[in-house]
C-alpha cells in the first residue's frame, strides 16, 4: 500500500462533477473522467463500451490548467450531479476550480477564462451544483473546524464568478466534501471529524445554516458523502474509522443517525461512498477493496452477495455510478488505473475492465459518469 496517499488515513477529495445541459454527449454514449490530480493536472476520459470495457477519449488526459498535486492526506472522490454538458475539477494546490465543455464525443475543452481562483486561502477539494445548474460550490478544504464554501455562479458559457460573500460557513464543520440536496435545496458538506454541517441556499447562492447543524455522526474521520432513495437517507465514510455513518434525512434537512449506525464495512480504510442512483444500492471503497450494500426504507445497510469485491487495482478511493445504474466505476490510487463493474440486479459486481490513466497521475481518485439522471 503506497503511504503517501494513505498516510494518516485521511485522503481528500479533489472532485469532478458534471453540470449543465450544454454540448452534452450523444444520447445513448456513457463516458467517466478521473481527476488525475497530477502537478500538471490533468482529466483523464474513456467512453464506457456497452459491456462496460473502457476506450480513452481522443485527446485524454485534458490539462486543468491547475496543480493537484499534494498527495499526503489527498486525493479525491467523486461529486455527481444530475447534468451533463460541464465539467468541473478542483485543483488543490493551486487554489483553482478548472470549468470545461463536454463534446459529443466525450472530450473536454476548457470553459472561457477557466481556471478560476477561490477565494483567499482556499485549497478545494469537493465540489457540488444546483439542480437548475445556476450554482457551484466548492469546498475550500478539510481541516477541522472547516475552511468554509466558496459558491460561483455558472454563467451561460460556464465560465464562474464567484458569489459575494464567499466563502460560507467558515469554522461551521464544512468545506472538504461537498453535496447538493435538490430536494430541499441544502448543501450538505463534511470535515475531517464527527460533524456533518447543512446550510440552505438562498436565492443570491448565499448559505444559511439550517437549526441544529452541525450534526454529530458516530463516525470520527468523516470523508466521501452520499445521498441515498429520495434523499431520504445521507451516507457518511468514516476514513481511518473504517466504518459508515448512516443518516435519516429529515423534511427539513436535520440528521440524525438510522438504526444500525454505524455500519462495520470489514475494511481497513473507508474513503470513496457512491448510491446508484435509482437509490438501492450503496458502495464504499478505500483500503483493500469496495463493499457493497442494500438500502432499505429505514436507511440501513445490508451487505449485497459476494461483498467485498476487489477493485482490479491497489488501494480504490473514489467511487461513482452512472444514471442507467448499470455501472460502477472506481479510481485505483496506488495503480493510477480506473475499474469498471457490471452491477447485477442483486447489487454484486463484477469486474468488466480496467485502464491505465493518461499523464502525469498522482492519487488519482475524484471521478464522475454520463450519463445521469435530471432530478432531485
Amino acid at each position: 500500500m503506497n503511504r503517501s496517499c494513505f498516510r494518516c488515513s485521511c485522503l481528500l477529495t479533489i472532485s469532478l462533477i458534471l453540470v449543465g445541459l450544454v454540448s452534452s454527449p450523444a444520447a445513448g454514449e456513457s463516458f467517466v473522467y478521473v481527476n488525475n490530480n497530477g502537478f500538471a493536472n490533468a482529466i483523464s476520459a474513456f467512453q464506457v463500451n456497452s459491456d462496460g470495457t473502457l476506450t480513452a477519449v481522443p485527446g485524454s488526459p485534458f490539462l486543468t490548467g491547475g496543480s493537484g498535486g499534494l498527495c499526503f492526506d489527498v486525493g479525491s472522490t467523486k461529486t455527481i450531479h444530475p447534468h451533463g454538458g460541464f465539467l468541473y475539477a478542483t485543483n488543490y494546490l493551486s487554489g483553482s476550480v478548472s470549468g470545461f465543455s463536454v463534446g459529443k464525443d466525450g472530450s473536454l475543452t476548457p470553459v472561457p477564462g477557466s481556471p478560476f481562483l477561490t477565494s483567499p486561502g482556499g485549497n478545494p477539494v469537493g465540489v457540488a451544483s444546483a439542480s437548475n445548474a445556476n450554482f457551484l460550490f466548492v469546498g475550500r478544504n478539510f481541516f477541522p473546524p472547516g475552511a468554509g464554501i466558496d459558491v460561483y455562479q455558472i454563467n451561460s458559457d460556464g465560465s464562474l464568478t464567484l458569489v459575494p460573500g464567499s466563502p460560507f460557513g467558515v469554522a461551521q464543520e464544512a468545506g472538504f466534501d461537498v453535496l447538493f440536496d435538490g430536494r430541499r435545496k441544502n448543501i450538505i458538506s463534511d470535515v475531517n471529524d464527527n460533524h456533518v454541517s447543512v446550510f440552505n441556499v438562498t436565492g443570491t447562492g448565499a448559505l444559511i445554516p439550517i437549526p441544529g447543524s452541525p450534526f454529530t455522526t458516530p463516525t470520527g474521520n468523516n470523508h466521501k458523502i452520499a445521498l441515498g432513495p429520495q434523499g431520504s437517507c445521507l451516507y457518511v465514510a468514516g476514513g481511518g474509522d473504517p466504518r459508515v455513518s448512516a443518516m435519516q434525512v429529515a423534511g427539513d434537512g436535520t440528521l440524525t443517525n438510522a438504526p444500525g449506525s454505524p455500519v462495520v464495512t470489514g475494511q481497513g480504510l473507508v474513503i470513496g461512498a457512491a448510491t446508484t442512483q435509482q437509490g438501492n444500492f450503496a458502495y464504499f471503497a478505500g483500503f483493500p477493496s469496495i463493499t457493497g450494500f442494500s438500502i432499505n426504507n429505514s436507511c440501513q445497510l445490508t451487505p449485497v452477495p459476494g461483498s467485498p469485491f476487489s477493485s482490479g487495482g491497489i488501494s480504490p478511493a473514489g467511487v461513482t455510478t452512472e444514471g442507467n445504474g448499470k455501472f460502477l466505476f472506481a479510481s485505483n490510487t496506488d495503480t493510477l488505473s480506473v475499474s469498471s463493474f457490471r452491477i447485477a440486479p442483486d447489487g454484486s459486481l463484477t469486474l468488466a475492465d480496467t485502464a491505465p490513466l493518461g499523464g502525469s497521475a498522482l492519487c488519482p481518485t475524484g471521478l464522475s459518469a454520463f450519463p445521469v439522471i435530471v432530478g432531485p
